[in-house]
């Protein structure tokens, strides 16, 4: 997982797929969201926790209609950065290469 985010209700195992990634690679990404998914509500369930356990997968591209229903059917949700967002992170990794 990229990142992990929690607070007293929730925790967050966040995979993130860069604009290079094809539909093979943010297919492996769900799944692992759904490891991450499974292994996080094991962990919460072993420290006798009442947080909520979420996955999400975040894409620099738009999902093809196959993926979607995927995501959809795997229960995982997933956030696609807008255009904008996406030049601004462009913008930023070139700030950050110089």
């Amino acid at each position: 997982m990229d990142v992990t985010a929690w607070n007293t209700k929730e925790v967050w195992h966040i995979e993130v797929k860069s604009c290079t990634s094809a539909d093979p690679d943010i297919v492996r990404g769900l799944y692992q969201c759904v490891k991450y998914g499974a292994v996080g509500k094991a962990m919460e369930k072993a420290e006798d926790s009442n947080r909520k356990v979420k996955s999400l997968l975040v894409v620099e591209s738009k999902l093809s209609k196959q993926v979607r229903d995927l995501a959809d059917e795997l229960d995982i949700h997933v956030y696609e950065l807008t255009p904008v967002m996406r030049r601004e992170l462009k913008n930023h990794r070139a700030d950050l290469a110089t």
